[in-house]
């Protein structure tokens, strides 16, 4: 019995060091073929329109419509804010052609880091299953029982650092919702009238709620049409062709907010993916807190110990030397 559980718990990580490293060589050769197609096959395609898409607590990331070799695209692609601030329709967009398809410099940008963190996440399973095989060659395992404690302190600073460094990336996603909630409602307000486009609910998962969008465009304070699209609260989703009241600082057109929010805002917030992150970093932030109190209070009683130690020999050594005078 001791036997078939073994083949079947080897059997199995062999299967998933297969299945990751079969997602670690595609996910390798789009990004040798992402390269190579940067330098074989520049593009350059003419912007036709370009939007906002906000998220709910104020994330943003910029998108155009555009044409490349005379025909409109069915698909955005995304620019850098320098690009979205500077470029006006019938400019030319640099980009790439991969697979046919046009990429903009940001859409690259945003395919190579997707890219290394894929393969991170596929090829770290793969290189620990092979470094188990590996320790089990006596010739190998003393290279590594030699290096031991090197070895054990490169990990422990690889674990702590890959810990505080999420904790770094979440309290960042919390500062920029910060910065930018106070940013949206600072300053001189204006309201509009804004014209919804277009609409739609995306499915929630176990954890979080549906996100509902709508599509819209107004004028911003200099006359100019701008086109958004944003997260919205289940309150202020509404059908598209019809109007909604927005408002938005008169310097930043960009910062949109909708005025009026009802209390069953507060749970639908709750139920947020952001919220969700928000709670992970502060569970974090508490396990950490914890864990250096812990370690800190054990190194106090080994201190402790130590000193109790020293004091029972000490006390040992004066009445060895009485009981021989």
């Amino acid at each position: 019995m001791k036997l078939i559980k073994k083949i079947l718990l080897e059997t199995g990580k062999l299967v998933l060091f297969l299945l990751l490293m079969v997602g670690f060589v595609y996910e390798a050769s789009e990004f040798i073929q992402l390269k190579r197609s940067e330098k074989a096959f520049p593009s350059e395609g003419q912007l036709i329109e370009k939007e906002v898409v906000r998220g709910l607590f104020g994330s943003m990331s910029y998108f155009a419509t555009i044409s490349n070799k005379g025909e409109v695209l069915d698909y955005s692609v995304e620019l850098t804010k320098g690009q979205y601030e500077e470029l006006t329709p019938r400019d030319a967009v640099q980009g790439i052609l991969k697979k046919g398809q046009f990429h903009s410099e940001m859409d690259v940008k945003q395919e190579t880091f997707k890219n290394w963190i894929m393969m991170i996440v596929y090829g770290f399973y793969p290189f620990f299953y092979v470094f188990h095989l590996l320790r089990k060659l006596d010739s190998v395992d003393a290279i590594f029982y030699r290096y031991n404690k090197p070895l054990d302190r490169a990990a422990t600073f690889l674990l702590i650092g890959g810990w505080f460094l999420m904790l770094l990336i979440f309290y960042g996603t919390i500062g920029k919702a910060v910065y930018n909630a106070a940013v949206t409602y600072s300053g001189e307000l204006i309201e509009k009238e804004a014209y919804i486009t277009d609409g739609y609910v995306s499915p929630g998962g176990r954890l979080t709620a549906p996100t509902y969008h709508l599509s819209f465009k107004y004028l911003d304070t200099d006359g100019h049409i701008r086109h958004m699209s944003k997260q919205m609260l289940r309150s202020d989703f509404v059908q598209p062709s019809s109007t909604m009241t927005i408002r938005f600082p008169k310097d930043r057109p960009e910062y949109v907010s909708v005025p009026g929010y009802s209390w069953k805002d507060g749970f639908s917030l709750l139920q947020t993916a952001e919220m969700l992150q928000f709670a992970l970093a502060l569970g974090m932030t508490g396990l950490t807190v914890y864990i250096i109190y812990f370690m800190i209070k054990k190194k106090k009683e080994e201190q402790l110990k130590r000193v109790q130690k020293q004091q029972k020999q000490q006390q040992r050594k004066k009445r060895k030397k009485r009981r021989r005078k």
